[in-house]
Parts: structure tokens; C-alpha cells; sequence
């Protein structure tokens, strides 16, 4: 690891001698690779006058770039300060500026990249705090929104009992939460809070005959998969996505939020249903015996998904292998706008 980290520092040191730019500024410009430098070096004074222009920082990996640079070298006080959405923008470019020998003529554009990095933080805060409400059986609200999940997608009366979720040998006209994929509701959800009750009610009056569509599907007894405990899992692998680690996984859906204007529930929501949706036709298609495949085929899963948001908010390509998979990809789509 030492040696990977030295040889790492020397082509960053060669990057920034043969460019002329220091590594934030290369960043801001996406000089990432030695392949890069000869177009940079060709156009450099052109570019210093051109980054006064330039009203917006719109690739991914560079946002991330710079976040990293800005956790790893500004002292967790001036994080603090800089990704506070009340704080003094100015002064935060002034030190930073300074601190990552960023020159004036990047000013426009560092100043873009914290504006974002800002809208992801806040983003990332409020999801999280919706994650940290427990859903009670005690407040009116959540009982009645998961009524309302049970009558968008079930005929069924509802059940006599939150605690009541066996299937089996249901008298006449007897219903269960377990119809549903629960355990018991008011436990399954202490995991993701109130915002997986949130995504799994949103995708089931929004998106009700796409999800009552799958919910059939996956209560086939050879692919039987629990609708409701699945949208839970959804809900926590999206909420580990937007964590920063150093998993390939990790900050795949930064790009979402980074550029878009909408309100970051929205963006959650959104993701949510595409991700379930996938991950339902990714578990019909593969080789499964029982429910107890569900680690292995949830971890393939995760990889492929997660790849894929990474080539999405980071790129123009229209052919991506999910894009006509499902008509509300066209309003994933809208989030990058």
C-alpha cells in the first residue's frame, strides 16, 4: 500500500509540473490522467481566461475530486463552515483558495463546486434525519400511510392486527400483513425510519399498477420475494450509497444531487422506485432457489446498479441498458437536468 500510495503522489506531482496546475485546479479543469495533459498544456492560456466564463462545473467525478481534496487537506472546522448552508460563501473561497493554491482566475468555478458539494451535504442531512424517525404505531400519520401502501396494492381487507403477518391457514375473509412482505410493520422498518415508509408509500400511489405488477410477480412461489421488506432494503442500500467510504458503491448517487434544483426527498423517491424496480426484474431473471439467495443476488445486484448510476450522472450517453426499461426513467433522467 505504501509503495501504491508514493507512486499515486509522484504521477499527482508529475500531473501538476507538466500542466502548470495545482491538483485542485486540474480537478476543476478534469485534468485527471497523463493522456490529458497535452490538450490542457495546448490550450492553458486560453482556458485561464475561459474559466472565468465557465458558469458550471458539470462532471461528477470532479465534484468528488474535490470534495475529497477539500476533507482531506481543510481542517474539519472550515468543512464545517464551508458546507454549512448558512455560512459565508466568499470567505469560505477566499480560504480555500489559499489553502489548495487555487489562483483567482478559478474562482467562478471553485465557487460552482462548493455551491454543489453544499446542496449534497444538505441533501445527504435531511435524508438522514427523516431515516432517524422511528415509524410508530402510536402516530396517526404513519398508520395511515401504510393503509394507504395496503389498499394501492392489495384487494384484500386490511388486517384486524399491525402484529399479525403469518400467511398461513388465514381463515375466510382474513387478511395478514404478510400478504404485503412484512414481518411485523412497526419493527421491519427500524433500519430505515420514517423515509423508508416515505419511498415505499410514494412508489405505491405514484407508480400503483407497476408495483402491484411486480408485487404479483415476485408472490409466485418460485420467485417469491417480500415486497415490503425488499423496498426497505432498497431504501437502506440508497441511504449507504450517498455515505462516503471508500467501497466502489460508495457516493454513486452524488450526481443526483450535486446539480439537480428538485427537493432532495423527490431525487430519494425517484431512486427508490427505479432501484426496486430493477432489482425486482434482476431477481425474476436470475438463478434462484428460495429467498435464501437473496444475499448473493442483492450484492450482484449492488454492484451492477450502482456502476451503472456512476456511468449515468457523469455522462451523455442516451443507450444505457436500463434507460427504456421502465417509463418513470424518464423522470430519473430529469434529475441531471
Amino acid at each position: 500500500m505504501y509503495i501504491v500510495r508514493q507512486y499515486e503522489r509522484a504521477i499527482e506531482l508529475l500531473l501538476n509540473f507538466v500542466s502548470g496546475y495545482s491538483t485542485a485546479e486540474r480537478n476543476l479543469l478534469g485534468i485527471r490522467h497523463i493522456r490529458d495533459i497535452c490538450f490542457w498544456v495546448l490550450a492553458k492560456r486560453h482556458l485561464e481566461y475561459q474559466t472565468y466564463l465557465i458558469p458550471r462545473l458539470e462532471s461528477t467525478i470532479a465534484l468528488d475530486n474535490i470534495k475529497s481534496i477539500c476533507n482531506r487537506i481543510l481542517s474539519p472546522n472550515i468543512i464545517s463552515d464551508a458546507f454549512s448552508s448558512e455560512s459565508d460563501i466568499s470567505y469560505i473561497i477566499a480560504k480555500i483558495r489559499i489553502d489548495l493554491n487555487i489562483r483567482d482566475s478559478f474562482t467562478n468555478l471553485l465557487k460552482d463546486a462548493l455551491l454543489q458539494i453544499r446542496r449534497f451535504y444538505h441533501s445527504v442531512h435531511q435524508i438522514s434525519m427523516l431515516a432517524s424517525v422511528q415509524v410508530e404505531q402510536t402516530n396517526p400519520k404513519h398508520c395511515e400511510m401504510l393503509e394507504i401502501v395496503w389498499k394501492s396494492l392489495l384487494d384484500a381487507p386490511l388486517p384486524c392486527k399491525y402484529s399479525k403477518s403469518n400467511i398461513v391457514d388465514l381463515n375466510p375473509g382474513e387478511s395478514s400483513w404478510g400478504l404485503l412482505g412484512f414481518q411485523k410493520p412497526f419493527t421491519d422498518f427500524r433500519s430505515t425510519g420514517y423515509l423508508g415508509l416515505v419511498a415505499m408509500h410514494h412508489m405505491s400511489t405514484i407508480w400503483t399498477e407497476e408495483t402491484k405488477s411486480l408485487l404479483n410477480d415476485t408472490n409466485e412461489r418460485t420467485k417469491w420475494l417480500p415486497f415490503a421488506i425488499t423496498s426497505i432494503n432498497v431504501t437502506w442500500w440508497l441511504v449507504e450509497f450517498m455515505k462516503d467510504k471508500s467501497l466502489t458503491e460508495y457516493g454513486c448517487l452524488n450526481g443526483f444531487f450535486y446539480r439537480s434544483e428538485l427537493d432532495p426527498l423527490d431525487i430519494f423517491n425517484t431512486l427508490h422506485t427505479f432501484t426496486f424496480f430493477q432489482f425486482c426484474y434482476f431477481w425474476l431473471n436470475a438463478e434462484t432457489t428460495s429467498i435464501m439467495d437473496f444475499p448473493r443476488i442483492s450484492l450482484k445486484f449492488k454492484r451492477s446498479i450502482s456502476q451503472f448510476f456512476r456511468e449515468f450522472t457523469d455522462s451523455d450517453v442516451k443507450d444505457q441498458k436500463y434507460i427504456n426499461q421502465i417509463p418513470h426513467m424518464i423522470k430519473v433522467r430529469t434529475l441531471m437536468l
